[in-house]
């Protein structure tokens, strides 16, 4: 922002930060979603502060800067191969997604995804072994 001859709300918080220890696994090209990015956290003031220095940042520059995402793979289920850039990638269908999820003693609460006969799949159960 400062080469761009604008003022940062960054430069503070900017000059003592330090990335955690701790691996970055996926980044998710999602530059071209940014705007309904900002909706959805506008909608819920309790994740981003709507007055605070998060918007403040021209969205252009942003997608310049900074185009993803980035998330930390702590455990999967599904085939992984890393880096990742798909969030979904290995899940396959819906059925053996919670094929997947079952095997691991997980219960999907709700799959509102599309199987491939068109029919969509709601699942209920919210406890009790997975079957």
């Amino acid at each position: 922002m400062t080469a761009a001859g604008i003022e940062s709300d960054y430069g503070d918080w900017l000059k003592d930060w330090k990335r955690p220890d701790r691996e970055v696994t996926t980044h998710v090209e999602c530059a071209a979603y940014f705007d309904l990015r900002d909706r959805a956290l506008l909608a819920h003031a309790t994740q981003v502060d709507p007055d605070g220095g998060w918007f403040h940042a021209p969205r252009d520059l942003v997608r310049e800067g900074w185009p993803t995402e980035e998330y930390e793979l702590v455990v999967s289920y599904a085939p992984v191969q890393l880096p990742e850039d798909d969030l979904f990638a290995g899940l396959g269908s819906v059925r053996e997604a919670d094929a997947l999820a079952a095997k691991a003693g997980l219960i999907p609460v709700r799959d509102i995804r599309p199987d491939p006969q068109g029919a969509v799949e709601l699942l209920a159960s919210t406890s009790g072994p997975a079957s």
